[in-house]
């Protein structure tokens, strides 16, 4: 490796593009003095590689300092994810004990707890100090910010109109519904190919023919069957009847009871039986890039990369190699939000090693789940009545619409006297 600073060190390791994520991290007190870089929080990973400590540039491994780097990036990475650091700790060498460990890569420090605080605030400083935290500017004065053309205007009170004639339980539902496809920044993926000539149920008898003779013998009539039951009193509600009652869940209101499904498991069914059946039934549609980004990955990552190059082009990639370990991303699966292209494809990728170390999936399977679980990862908070009403028909289009992509439940189906029943025995 050529000579070169931290920095340089850093970024021949693992990519020319870490450069823009490290924050450097830079300390001097009498009982330590600690240098080294951090990764910006949008970066954390899923899984772990990419923390280590040096103590007078050995290498250690300290449970104990890395939840003190934890702890700083506190409600500023998700849940389940690890921030990268390259930090040094440079301390006086009779203050520490290195013979506990036959490899030498755990030390004891006699001021362990002073050491904990003083990582903990230098690494909260600078995420800080380079504005990647949150700050708060208490010198600003609290008023609001006026145009300079309205500088001189007097201000006019707001006034308040009520429409008398506006009524919120007339029914007046648009006969144009669009899929769960959405528009705009927050696009959604929609299961069922579009087919505006037939209704939901038709179009449910058709793409899943043998369910449906399955329905016939276990229920006298079709339309006693669930899915089909559900279809219908979903067809038939107009938007207002689907509410949404937390980020993750939603309630719809019928004649006979309530229909309650999670949000982000009935999205994640929905997105992994889509790339599941591009494997199958039909290649996904390419998004080609006005702008290809040129992206510098990891040596493993970019063998993973060749390892499934064919696989990904069904599900929509269009990627060619350009050099050493950096592809060029030609084209993303249509639908994705515009900016999230390249964090997609990384989480994919996490996601997919993790899976495959952990579960007995196929390569399809684990393409699908992967991808899944990284486009719902930008979660939206809130969605408007008709999203959740098209959202609830798209998951009954799925071959398992009960039951999300780890198993858990997804919708449940109260009745009236099973509320009532719920009511009776709380009081």
């Amino acid at each position: 490796m050529r000579e070169g600073n931290y920095s340089q060190r850093i970024s021949a390791l693992f990519g020319n593009n870490y450069k823009e994520r490290l924050v450097p991290v830079e300390e001097e007190t009498s009982i330590v003095n600690i240098r080294g870089y951090i990764g910006k929080p949008e970066f954390a990973r899923k899984n772990r590689g990419e923390q280590y400590f040096f103590v007078n540039s050995r290498f250690i491994k300290d449970s104990y300092l890395h939840h003190a780097v934890s702890a700083a990036f506190e409600s500023l990475v998700p849940r389940d994810t690890y921030p990268s650091y390259w930090l040094n700790l440079d301390i006086d060498p009779a203050l520490i004990d290195v013979n506990i460990h036959p490899t030498k890569t755990e030390i004891k420090f006699q001021h362990d707890k002073d050491v904990y605080a003083i990582l903990r605030a230098a690494v909260k400083r600078a995420l800080g100090k380079y504005s990647v935290a949150p700050s708060l500017d208490f010198d600003k004065e609290p008023a609001f910010d006026l145009p300079l053309s309205k500088l001189g205007d007097t201000p006019i009170q707001p006034q308040i109109k009520v429409d008398p004639n506006y009524n919120p339980f007339r029914i007046e539902r648009e006969k144009s519904s669009s899929s769960f496809s959405g528009g705009g920044s927050q696009q959604m993926h929609s299961f069922r190919p579009a087919s505006p000539s037939s209704t939901d149920v038709k179009a449910w008898l058709e793409n899943h023919r043998e369910v449906a003779a399955q329905q016939v013998l276990m229920h006298e009539k079709i339309e006693d069957s669930p899915i089909v039951e559900l279809l219908n009193v979903f067809e038939s509600l107009d938007d207002f009847r689907f509410v949404q009652v937390s980020p993750k869940s939603a309630i719809a209101a019928f004649s006979r009871g309530l229909v309650l499904y999670d949000i982000s498991a009935a999205r994640e069914r929905i997105v992994y039986e889509r790339y599941l059946n591009a494997f199958s039934r039909q290649q996904l549609n390419t998004q080609q890039q006005l702008f290809p980004p040129q992206i510098v990955l990891t040596p493993n990552d970019f063998l993973l990369i060749r390892e499934l190059m064919e696989e990904l082009r069904k599900i929509g990639f269009d990627i060619s190699e350009f050099g050493q370990n950096t592809i060029v991303l030609q084209g993303v699966p249509s639908g994705l939000d515009p900016g999230s292209e390249e964090r997609t494809l990384q989480l994919l990728l996490e996601n997919y090693r993790l899976n495959k170390d952990k579960l007995q999936l196929t390569m399809h399977e684990n393409l699908a789940r992967s991808m899944a679980k990284s486009i719902i990862a930008r979660e939206q908070s809130s969605y408007s009545s008709r999203e959740l009403r098209q959202l609830a028909i798209d998951l009954l289009h799925c071959d398992q619409p009960f039951y999300g992509v780890n198993g858990q439940s997804v919708l449940r189906v109260l009745r009236s006297d099973e509320i009532a029943d719920l009511i009776q025995n709380k009081s």
